[in-house]
């Protein structure tokens, strides 16, 4: 479920709305879902900001610059505050010790 809201929407009464909506939501799933838990995150529907990685003598590949952005970068940028999503692009395997 995706809940938008107007950019011109006042953010205090609506900070309680998508909690609202996954209450009335929940008794339409599986009890599988249920059981396993609902996760209610918040993010933006376009890019603010890229950044991007490159081996400037081509000693590193982009499976390597993947797997460094999730080590290194993936999760100290998540942490900051004012961040809903990030996601790492430019490896289709997941890096080592990773789901």
């Amino acid at each position: 479920m995706i809940v938008d809201f107007d950019v011109k929407t006042d953010r205090i009464p609506i900070s309680s709305s998508p909690q609202s909506r996954e209450q009335l939501a929940s008794g339409q799933l599986p009890p599988e879902v249920n059981t396993l838990g609902v996760t209610i995150r918040k993010s933006v529907t376009a890019p603010l900001m890229l950044i991007s990685l490159s081996s400037p003598h081509g000693t590193h590949d982009a499976k390597f610059l993947a797997n460094y952005a999730y080590i290194n970068l993936n999760d100290p940028i998540a942490r900051l505050y004012g961040i809903g999503q990030t996601q790492v692009f430019g490896s289709v395997n997941m890096p080592c010790g990773s789901g």
